[in-house]
């Protein structure tokens, strides 16, 4: 006879065999082998896999320490990143295809600092650190601006990666970054106020100081920004007419290709799969498409047919993609800056359009206003 309220020797070998039971199933379940768990990562998205990694520290840890290549998105299209204008140490990342939208602490993320550069997950961060005030031997209050801090972080495992300081810093000037196992490698920094001049900075992570390479020799002036990429010990530097200087980090040479003559307007330059690729665009209806050939050191113009299953991250502003959603144009618009002729948002905001290029109809993908400080990053 049992007592009310109590179990029975009996029932209660059978309920603690239960109990050990349930516990070792939920132990064998927090312990799933780590190459299953990176096999189920490699099919998520950015906000999945963060979801998984906070399921257990086991998965956590897993999650630390997969292969690089699984640490990005499985979203096909670049994400819109922009920090919380009430909380500037966090950051907004949007899924466009998704419409899903994840909020992350960014620790070192604050007023001042911006993303100038994203790929295979990291970050490429600048931040302002102010100015110091002193007197002169006058005694007259004068103002030096202070280095400015680089820094790559990965918002997947939340790793930071320290760059040196930039002393003397020029603006403007943009930044870029090969990967080696999935890992940042060279970090690229090109100042590019002079036409007459650009300056290239390279270091890697954890270095103590940059590297200056200057080259002056070029036939035409660098009239304006339109991309930095670096794969492999090539520096890729491109201008908003279309023109290429090539900066080879091995053996210091330079190499200047012509301007892509073209009645099109706009130039985006991008890498896929190790290739520089270039979209030209004509009032929204036009388009063309090139990549380079190192061998040759020149453009081959490449037809729809060759670009209709890609995806290409064009920078900040700008993505194209014919892979899963028809052959579009994915771009953050804003009015343009006097004598650009690439897409610079002003101050004040913006928003997302998709351009398809079959029909030329264009549709407003977020229904909402962005502020202007917003950017693709390529976390895939």
């Amino acid at each position: 006879m049992t007592n009310a309220g109590y179990i029975s020797s009996e029932t209660a070998e059978e309920f603690n065999d239960k109990k050990d039971h349930s516990l070792t199933a939920e132990e064998n379940w927090s312990e799933l082998p780590h190459l299953l768990l990176w096999m189920i990562m490699e099919h998520l998205d950015f906000v999945d896999n963060l979801r998984l990694a906070a399921v257990c520290h086991n998965w956590s840890f897993a999650f630390a320490n997969c292969p690089k290549k699984l640490q990005s998105a499985g979203d096909t299209l670049p994400w819109v990143m922009y920090p919380r204008n009430s909380e500037r140490s966090k950051l907004v990342f949007i899924s466009v295809s998704k419409k899903e939208k994840y909020t992350i602490k960014l620790p070192n993320f604050f007023n001042g600092t911006k993303s100038i550069y994203s790929k295979q997950g990291w970050l490429l961060l600048q931040r302002r650190n102010g100015l110091r005030w002193f007197k002169d031997s006058l005694q007259r209050i004068k103002a030096e601006r202070l280095p400015d801090s680089v820094f790559l972080y990965n918002p997947f495992t939340k790793t930071e990666l320290e760059m040196p300081d930039i002393v003397k810093p020029k603006d403007p000037y943009a930044g870029s970054f090969s990967t080696f196992d999935g890992y940042p490698h060279y970090v690229v920094l090109l100042e590019y106020n002079d036409p007459t001049q650009i300056t290239l900075q390279i270091a890697k992570p954890g270095d103590k100081a940059w590297v200056k390479y200057s080259y002056n020799g070029q036939s035409m002036p660098y009239s304006g920004f339109g991309g930095l990429h670096v794969l492999g010990v090539h520096v890729y530097c491109f201008s908003a007419t279309g023109g290429m200087i090539i900066f080879n980090m091995r053996d210091q040479t330079w190499t200047e290709l012509p301007d892509l003559a073209s009645r099109f307007e706009l130039s985006y330059m991008g890498e896929h799969e190790g290739e520089v690729v270039i979209l030209q665009v004509r009032n929204l209806s036009s388009f063309r498409f090139f990549r380079l050939n190192n061998a040759q050191n020149a453009w081959e113009e490449l037809n729809i047919n060759e670009v209709k299953n890609l995806n290409w991250f064009l920078g900040r502003y700008t993505c194209f993609s014919a892979k899963s959603f028809g052959m579009k144009i994915y771009h953050l618009y804003g009015e343009l800056e006097p004598n650009d002729r690439l897409f610079y948002l002003n101050d004040q905001s913006c928003g997302v359009d998709v351009i398809d290029m079959m029909d030329g109809n264009t549709q407003n993908l977020i229904p909402y206003v962005l502020p202007s400080t917003a950017t693709w990053v390529h976390m895939a």
